[in-house]
């Protein structure tokens, strides 16, 4: 078999997310229709490192897929034939063929998102499909003291949409998770080892209601202890979520 990494940017407002489902538009689906034009396939299957949400982005996702080796391809001439028939909120970074063994999701160490908020009263029309309007003063105090208590490994199944999953294993591990603001807009860093479906927009939710209500942030503590969505805030929109870089 051929084995062929790809490193695709996208912006996901007119998406269903990434993974392919039954009579919705996804970035999953929309790569493989082309691909399987392109080659003249049948069938295809390309597997995302993370499984991002409804509505969010991508600077650098990483996805592979594998052909027959009676396939002869030129990656040069495969990348240019992609970004001229997908739409344009979809590109193809680069393709590189990998070694058999190599799988985007498994093999992936970490994971980067970051997660944009645009902090004044009045939204910019060039920001509002990339980022979360909150016009609220911050505290940003508050903010780095809320921010400690998701630090390290933890059951993030309270900070999770877990309602249609079948995913067993809630436990993941934050290895970093920082912020900083530039004029107007306020970058959430967080990588961890993986990321339950919409736990960083549940995440991001609880600390900006912290920060409104000026809530005690030893409540985030509470919540992990009881186990419970209870008391967490509301999720953030997925406008502003961005899958940054997976780590190899």
């Amino acid at each position: 078999m051929l084995n062929f990494k790809l490193d695709i940017s996208y912006n996901g407002k007119n998406y269903f997310g990434w993974q392919r489902q039954k009579n919705k538009i996804t970035i999953q689906q929309t790569i493989e229709d082309v691909l399987k034009n392109i080659l003249k396939i049948n069938k295809i299957s390309l597997i995302g490192a993370s499984r991002t949400d409804a509505g969010a982005h991508a600077v650098h996702q990483i996805a592979n897929f594998k052909i027959q080796e009676n396939l002869k391809i030129k990656t040069e001439i495969l990348i240019k034939q992609l970004n001229s028939s997908l739409p344009l909120d979809i590109r193809i970074n680069s393709i590189t063929a990998v070694s058999d063994d190599f799988h985007s999701r498994y093999n992936a160490k970490r994971r980067e998102y970051r997660y944009y908020v645009y902090n004044y009263k009045i939204i910019s029309p060039f920001f509002k499909d990339f980022t979360y309007f909150y016009p609220y003063e911050i505290d940003f105090t508050l903010l780095k003291k809320s921010i400690k208590f998701f630090k390290g490994e933890h059951n993030f199944s309270p900070f999770a949409n877990l309602s249609k999953s079948n995913v067993k294993n809630t436990v993941r591990k934050i290895y970093k998770f920082f912020f900083y603001k530039k004029n107007n807009i306020i970058t959430f860093v967080i990588v961890g080892n993986g990321f339950l479906k919409g736990m960083i927009r549940n995440i991001i939710g609880t600390i900006l209601r912290i920060n409104r209500l000026r809530q005690n942030p030893r409540i985030i503590k509470e919540i992990f202890r009881l186990n419970k969505r209870e008391g967490n805030g509301p999720t953030a929109p997925a406008s502003g979520l961005f899958l940054h870089r997976v780590y190899y």
